[in-house]
């Protein structure tokens, strides 16, 4: 399932993973400039982190185009945590600058 959260590329997301036991939250970052703008999220790691009161998963992916931020849950817990992960990126994906 995807959610938007206000810029073209970027979206929320919940996936399942039957085999390993878990499902997760994600900030999923698509296209040409995934990577600059998972970097440029990369340097608010901290300040992300602690508005969350969790950490997450910081996975470049770097052998595909695309990137995403995750919280992977063994429990209920999802929802409050795609909640929680909107409040924090949306306001930051709205204003990232690529350079261009």
């Amino acid at each position: 399932m995807a959610y938007r959260i206000g810029r073209r590329g970027f979206n929320l997301g919940t996936a399942m993973n039957l085999q390993k036991r878990h499902v997760r939250a994600e900030l999923y970052i698509a296209g040409n400039l995934a990577k600059t703008f998972f970097g440029l999220l990369n340097n608010q790691k901290a300040e992300i982190e602690g508005e969350l009161s969790y950490p997450l998963e910081w996975e470049e992916l770097p052998d595909a185009r695309d990137c995403r931020i995750a919280c992977y849950l063994n429990e209920v817990g999802l929802a409050k945590r795609l909640n929680e992960m909107h409040r924090v990126f949306a306001p930051r994906v709205r204003v990232l600058e690529a350079g261009q």
